[in-house]
């Protein structure tokens, strides 16, 4: 249980100063973030969910595996809800993905199942990395004030997908 996040999870309902100060600044980067880096935020913390339940999931005690678990579903129903395929119709293959993600970590938190919860994790990471390019590259699009850079990018999320 070395990572520090992971101490968080277990203790869940303690909220100490430091814990406090945590979410002020998260919500003031939140709040400041361009919608692709909070996608990205999205994604890290869903990775950092996931991997702390993984971590203490041959605890004795399930509460906590199971409390973050759930906060990564949260995390997966609000990416899936935000995916606009009116928008970008290549989209579709990202909810199916976003339904198998849930599909598979309410396996863990259902039935205590870590291989489920392991199998997701290398492809959000590559999303989670994806979504950061996106990120970097609209900005310098916005920077440049080159509109081009956003098809591009589309293109590249497509690619990505297929």
């Amino acid at each position: 249980m070395g990572a520090p996040f992971c101490l968080w999870a277990k203790l869940l309902v303690v909220e100490n100063q430091a814990e406090k100060l945590k979410k002020k600044f998260e919500a003031q980067s939140i709040s400041t973030a361009s919608p692709e880096m909070c996608v990205v935020m999205l994604y890290e913390r869903l990775v950092d969910d996931l991997e702390c339940a993984i971590e203490i999931f041959d605890s004795k005690d399930f509460k906590p595996v199971f409390d973050v678990l759930m906060h990564g579903q949260h995390i997966v129903r609000l990416l899936r809800a935000a995916m606009r395929v009116d928008i970008w119709p290549e989209g579709a293959n990202l909810i199916s993905l976003y339904n198998w993600f849930e599909h598979q970590i309410s396996q863990g938190s259902m039935f205590q199942n870590k291989k489920a919860v392991e199998e997701v994790i290398p492809l959000i990471r590559q999303l989670r990395d994806t979504w950061k390019i996106v990120a970097d590259k609209v900005l310098e699009a916005k920077e440049e004030g080159k509109q081009e850079a956003f098809s591009e990018t589309r293109i590249q999320i497509a690619d990505f997908l297929a």
